[in-house]
């Protein structure tokens, strides 16, 4: 019989499973405020398979988009794709775009489609 394996590729892995990744979670959110202030900021997560990188990223995006002000009040709107061996670049930005237009508010939605023309139509990014 297998062990339970709570590393979900599905969901957010509660942050106490996190052993020895507090320092990491807390670099992110750290550079992820300065973006909220108005100064750029990044990283890159990697590392062999299976060590977690996604369910870090989607922690990370949990606590990005809470809004919670114990963790900086982030409230980002984000997106996760997993690009896929050979896949272009712009394939990879367009799906990411796309799934950061379905969080949107339609208001949010027509003053993007106003601005930015050709390259955005009936809510979806055409690159």
């Amino acid at each position: 019989m297998a062990d339970y394996n709570p590393f979900n590729p599905n969901s957010v892995v509660t942050p106490t499973l996190f052993a020895g990744r507090t320092q990491q979670v807390l670099h992110i959110v750290n550079k992820l405020s300065q973006v909220k202030r108005g100064m750029s900021s990044s990283f890159f997560l990697h590392g062999e398979r299976g060590i977690g990188k996604t369910a870090l990223a989607k922690l990370i995006i949990s606590i990005a988009e809470s809004g919670n002000k114990n963790l900086k009040d982030l409230n980002f709107l984000t997106s996760y794709y997993s690009a896929e061996k050979g896949q272009h670049f712009t394939s990879v930005l367009q799906a990411s775009l796309n799934q950061l237009t379905d969080k949107l508010p339609s208001s949010s939605i027509k003053r993007l489609s106003e601005r930015l023309g050709d390259i955005f139509k009936n809510g979806k990014f055409s690159l």
